[in-house]
């Protein structure tokens, strides 16, 4: 009977870790979009730059 509550206490720490990762996991990639927005726009101005 003492193993099974440390059993599902490491259970629900791992799922708490997975979905703390996942979580961390959307910023990042939401991130990500919003940089490569802005790099494009970066490279779109610069060119508009060269031509002139």
């Amino acid at each position: 009977m003492k193993v099974f509550p440390i059993m599902t206490m490491i259970l629900c720490m791992r799922r708490r870790k997975n979905n703390n990762n996942k979580h961390r996991n959307k910023q990042n990639k939401t991130y990500q979009k919003l940089h490569r927005r802005v790099t494009l726009k970066e490279k779109i101005a610069r060119n508009s730059e060269k031509e002139r």
